[in-house]
């Protein structure tokens, strides 16, 4: 996927994901869940999509799954 680890600090802090677990020694753990919605987010920007639409599509299919 190549992201940069600012990018998913940014990520983290504006709420497109959740703060994702670390290992003893401080580096994220990523999940399948994880990397399906960073996947997501990084395919929705290359299509043109703002953050802000982005953080949108994504409430909505968490409220739907609820």
């Amino acid at each position: 996927m190549g992201l940069n680890p600012q990018t998913i600090y940014f990520y983290e802090r504006i709420g497109l994901i959740s703060s994702l677990h670390r290992s003893n020694s401080g580096y994220r753990l990523f999940g399948d869940e994880d990397l399906k919605r960073l996947s997501f987010i990084n395919h929705a920007k290359s299509l043109g999509m703002s953050l802000k639409q982005i953080k949108d599509i994504l409430a909505l299919e968490e409220n739907q799954s609820l």
